[in-house]
Order: C-alpha cells, then structure tokens, then sequence
C-alpha cells in the first residue's frame, strides 16, 4: 500500500560536504609543492605553487589582502579543461565552499566566487586538473578580507553541479527571506527537486518542477516549515530508490511573512466551501485587507489597521458562481497594499452523515474513543483547533505497521484496535483520525482511493472534515513520518494538515478535492 513513502516521496539526499566534482578532496592540498601556511601578513603578493604559469595563470585578483562585499570575481587561463577554486575560513578550516568553472575553447575561464560563511578573513586556493589525473592540483593561494556582516543567499555546490544542473538565481547579499522563494536555473533532467528543511524541528517538505524542452526550470519553494535556519536542498539526477544527489543547497533564514494564513492553512489554491466559511490569519506588516471578487465584482470585506490576528466570516458562492479571495499586506511607508495571498473558491456538498455500515470500522460512540476525543479536545473551542489537535495525536502516537503493509495481511484496522495497538496502516489511520472528530463533535469521512508515487498507483486512505464551513483535508499517516529501508521512520508533523486541494491533486486520488 501506498501509505508512508508519500511522506519521503522525492526525498533529497543532502551530499555530504564534498567538492564539486567526483575529484576526491583527499590530497587536494599535497600538490602544493610543500607545507606552505597560508598568508597572514599584510603582504599583496599571490603565493605560487608547482605549476603556476604552466598549468594556470590568474589575471585577477591580482593581490592578496583585498576586501570584498561576500563576492569576488575570479579570472585567468589554463591548459585543463576546469579549474576549482576553494574559500576556506581561517579561522575554521573546517568551513569552506568550493565551485568549478568550465575553461572556455580559448583557454580562458571566469567565475563569481561567493564567501557563504559570514564575514573574516579566506583562504582561496585556486587549482587546475591536469589530464589524465583525479586530483586537482593547487597552482596559487591569496587572502581576502569579506566586509559584508550578513550571510549572502548563495547556494552552496556539490558533486553534480554544473552537469546535472545549475542554479541562475537568486543571489543576493542576505540570506534572510520571507513567505517564498524562485529558484531558476538549467537541468540536464527533466525533473528539478527541491526539499526545505527547519533546522530547528526538522520539519521539511518537497517540491518539483519539469524542466523545459531547452533545460530551464523554475521552482517555487513557500517557507511552509516554520521560522528560522532552513536548508534548501536541490537536485535533478536520481540516484536512488526515492532518493536525489543534491547538487546544490542554499542556506536561509526563514523570517516571519507579511501575511500567514492561520485558516486555511496553505497560502493559495481552491476553498472547498459548504456554507460561510472562516478565513483566519496573521499581519506581520502594518495591516491587512481581504478582497472578494464574485463574477467580476470586488468588495473589500476587511481592512485592519496595525499588525496583529484578523479574520472574516464570507459567505460562500453560488453554485455557478465565479469567486476570488485576495489578502493584501499594508505597509505604511510604501502607502500601498501589496497581494500576498489568492484562494478560488468553489461550493461543495457536505459530508454525508456516518452510515451504520461504517460504524463498525469508524467506532465514534466507542466510550473509549469518546475519552480519548474529549481529553485531546479539552478547553478548545473551535472546530479547526479541535481537528488539529486530533490530527497532531494521531500522527504523534500511531506508529504505521511497515510488515502489514508488506504482506497484505492487514489486520483489525478498526478505530478502537488503531488506537489500542498504537499502530495501523493507512485504512487504520484513518478510521481513527474519522472517529475521534466524529466524537468531537465534527463531521468527517474516511477518504477510500489511491496514492501516486513514482508512477505508481496504490491504494491509499485518507480524511476529509468540515471545519467553519470548509472542507479540510488531512492524512495522518503521511503527517506521522516515513518509511526507509523497510522501517518506519517517527517525524511527525502537520504537513498534510490542511494542505491544499492542488497539492492532494499531485498525488492523492478520489474524494471531493475538486468538484
């Protein structure tokens, strides 16, 4: 069944730090002709090794000692077909970022150097390879000084990049960033994977994009994981079950948004509304409008002055109504409103009542699955924290059965045994995570269809709930981690809480999603 590797669906193996290329680091550093410390003084002369003149010459920089805004260029000539340069801290050899830049047909080459940890002083070794040869050869070394005091938004490189792919942008001299970002770049694959990790939690999420016919691809990644360090890892060449050689990884901090929706959860996509329906967030700038646009006409329905919770209560549209809802972030200093977040929204039935049928795997009357459902619900007033509550439980505390699913051999996958055991597949999950809400007090439906990964279609099981007149869509055994290497992996996290339908529409097939 295709229960858990959706959770590791087009995982991204983050490269050990390595050089750009297969070459080994190991003996990197012997070809410099001797012990040789790096420069310290205040001298501007380049030190020179073996090699210096024959194999490559620099042009520029032309000294040692300059001082740099976190970026240099670096240009020359050289007989080898590349040419590797290193930035090591001095005062961490342990920190250092490496690239190769391609000699041109003329023997010239040319490369933008970035300096991805934090201002001091780096040592820049420059090295060739020569032909016939695994070991890149280090023919000069110069000091330069980075004066910038933030972290630039740079990726940082590893084996593969530049082959199987190459980052066009972003670049920038601060690695702070809110709400998104646009990677663009050229892929030798037809598929471009990125993953966005917090630091802190651990959460993380994937996305992908298809290259063009002429290998350009641009990727959106939403800061969807939380504030804080993130790791953004991107790659293009499987080189595993499930798992992609990171060729490049930008490291970011993840500040808060202008605008961070509360309810719904996602920051755009398709509201599958039943009746009036809650949106719910956050300002983090100087304010917040909310805009509704029914068949061409736009009426504001709230405009809040000052940061802080805002909210509105819309009714929902017609059944062949056309209907936007757009939220704006204000800022006083620009005197404008600027669009942050646009949702279609669509009116959907509601869910059916519980047939008798399903009570006997849906057990919501259960007295123990009351207690359990009170006691996760207590002293929470609205239905979308209650669900949430009942969806971070689930996820936290059933552990998914990797041999049953690899069997066939199933089980009791009733609520009552799902939450008894502590462990189910899919169908159990879901049962459980149905009747809790139900006990709640919120209308919920188990999901019966299918999961796609890889191009492969399994079954699968689900949730859909009504919560302030939306339908939400949630899938706990994804939310509760992973399976690798035949064993299930606990990280849970409330990533398919709520998530979008466009985003279900990627992999999960059957239910409402879109009428």
């Amino acid at each position: 069944m295709a229960d858990m590797a959706g959770a590791a669906a087009g995982s991204v193996k983050r490269a050990a730090s390595r050089l750009v290329t297969a070459v080994a680091l190991i003996g990197l550093l012997l070809w410099t002709g001797g012990a040789l410390e790096a420069a310290h003084s205040q001298s501007t002369a380049i030190q020179t090794f073996v090699g210096y003149g024959d194999l490559l010459t620099l042009s520029f920089p032309n000294a040692s000692g300059i001082s740099v805004p976190a970026t240099f260029e670096v240009r020359g000539r050289s007989c080898c077909s590349t040419v590797l340069v290193r930035a090591t801290r001095e005062d961490d050899p342990g920190k250092f970022a490496s690239m190769v830049i391609d000699v041109g047909p003329d023997g010239g080459f040319e490369g933008t150097v970035w300096l991805l940890d934090g201002p001091g002083r780096y040592t820049i070794d420059v090295a060739a390879l020569p032909q016939g040869q695994t070991v890149y050869r280090v023919t000069c070394r110069f000091v330069v000084e980075n004066v910038l005091s933030t972290t630039p938004l740079a990726p940082r490189t590893y084996s593969g990049y530049g082959s199987e792919l190459e980052i066009h942008s972003p670049f920038g001299p601060s690695n702070r960033v809110s709400d998104s970002i646009t990677i663009t770049g050229k892929s030798a694959f037809p598929v471009v994977w990125a993953r966005i990790v917090n630091q802190r939690t651990g959460q993380a999420r994937d996305f992908s994009a298809n290259t063009f016919p002429n290998g350009d691809f641009a990727i959106v990644v939403p800061f969807d994981v939380g504030e804080g360090e993130c790791r953004i890892a991107i790659a293009s060449r499987l080189s595993g079950p499930l798992t992609y050689n990171t060729a490049a990884e930008y490291s970011v901090k993840v500040e808060p948004a202008p605008i961070h929706m509360v309810q719904p959860a996602y920051r755009s996509g398709t509201v599958l509304a039943y009746d009036r329906y809650l949106l719910r967030g956050f300002a983090n700038a100087d304010g917040a409008r909310i805009d509704v646009e029914r068949n061409g006409k736009t009426t504001t329905v709230l405009k809040r002055t000052g940061a802080g919770l805002f909210e509105a209560w819309i009714d929902p549209p017609a059944t062949d109504e056309e209907c936007r809802v757009n939220v704006f972030s204000f800022h006083r200093d620009e005197n404008q409103y600027i669009l942050r977040r646009q949702y279609v929204v669509v009116r959907v039935p509601r869910i059916p009542v519980l047939l008798d049928s399903e009570k006997r795997e849906i057990q919501w009357d259960d007295p123990r699955v009351q207690s359990l459902a009170a006691s996760l619900t207590q002293g929470i007033a609205d239905p979308y924290d209650k669900l949430r509550a009942i969806n971070d439980w689930v996820a936290s505390n059933l552990v998914y059965d990797v041999r049953a699913a690899a069997s066939g051999d199933l089980g009791r996958t009733d609520a009552v045994a799902a939450i008894l055991r502590g462990g189910s597949v899919c169908q159990g999950y879901a049962n459980a995570t149905a009747a809790l809400a139900l006990a709640a007090g919120i209308r919920a439906r188990v999901v019966p269809g299918e999961a796609v990964q890889n191009g492969i279609r399994e079954s699968h099981a689900w949730n859909e709930a009504e919560a302030n007149g939306r339908i939400v869509l949630l899938d706990t055994t994804w939310d509760a981690g992973y399976v690798k290497d035949g064993r299930f992996v606990r990280r849970p996290a409330a990533i398919w809480f709520d998530s979008s339908p466009e985003e279900y529409l990627q992999n999960h097939l059957g239910g409402l999603i879109l009428p």
